[in-house]
């Protein structure tokens, strides 16, 4: 494995430190908090309540995140790429 500083993005070095860069950069782990027992939608559906975010936002960010087929299912059958798709929606 190369050393960080050796890596490029894009061609380009990621040394030093450019702002703009950075806010490109994002990681998302597969573990996550939500409760196995609940649907996709009542996931984001139980955050959006209480961020004031209504129930057609949280129907537009299952879209977005492709899981609007899995809206009904239970996070613990949801596939291991599509937990972290379901992490992304609730950001």
């Amino acid at each position: 494995m190369l050393p960080l500083r050796s890596r490029r993005g894009r061609g380009r070095p990621p040394w030093p430190r450019r702002p703009e860069r950075l806010r490109r950069i994002g990681v998302q782990l597969q573990g996550s908090a939500f409760s196995e027992r609940l649907t996709a939608r009542d996931q984001l559906s139980t955050v959006g309540a209480l961020c004031g975010i209504g129930n057609t936002r949280v129907e537009e960010m299952l879209t977005l995140v492709g899981l609007e087929g899995k809206a009904a299912d239970q996070v613990e059958q949801l596939s291991g790429g599509q937990r972290p798709r379901l992490s992304i929606a609730v950001r």
